[in-house]
């Protein structure tokens, strides 16, 4: 994906952090989610691959590094 000082990624078990998946309104695994400036802007809906996902990112980081087909 290469690299940003934009973009932190984190993990977060629901099996040991209940309170955070209910709250988060998680109802599948894995979920992704992006968040900026501490606020979800959106929930991704794609297909599990590297490309679908980085886009899901850049679109909000850097649109020009959204790779089209």
């Amino acid at each position: 994906m290469g690299e940003s000082e934009d973009v932190k990624f984190a993990q977060v078990d629901c099996m040991e952090a209940l309170d955070t998946c209910t709250e988060e309104d998680i109802e599948s695994f894995p979920q992704i989610y992006l968040y900026k400036e501490g606020h979800m802007e959106d929930i991704f809906q794609g297909q599990r691959n590297l490309e679908e996902i980085s886009n899901f990112v850049w679109q909000e980081v850097d649109p020009s590094r959204v790779v089209h087909d």
